[in-house]
């Protein structure tokens, strides 16, 4: 167990939408494998409007993508887009989340 973390939770992969969407602009951590295999841990928030450039993201608005997420990456300060199917870990709330396929 992490420092200032509590005990893991071990949910349904499909709880990871849900579990971004609460954090309602909170910091959170992910954990993921991106495209090209590599692994990366990125501290990330939802909801940040300040470095839009205006217009809309029309490949995440058509639904063809539903399991990518656009999250904001606090240290690079640029929008990224997290495949959920992916993900292995998520930090948010001091709770420690792992995804199980089901």
């Amino acid at each position: 167990m992490e420092k200032g973390f509590s005990p893991t939770f071990y949910v349904p992969r499909n709880a990871i939408s849900d579990i971004m969407d609460s954090q309602r602009g909170k910091i959170f951590t992910v954990e993921f494998t991106k495209k090209n295999g590599e692994h990366r841990v990125m501290n990330c928030r939802k909801g940040v409007h300040s470095y839009l450039k205006g217009g809309t993201n029309l490949w995440l608005e058509s639904g063809k993508y539903p399991n990518l997420k656009v999250v904001f990456d606090m240290k690079k300060k640029e929008y990224r887009s997290v495949n959920l199917d992916t993900v292995s870990c998520m930090k948010a709330n001091k709770k420690v989340f792992r995804f199980l396929d089901l």
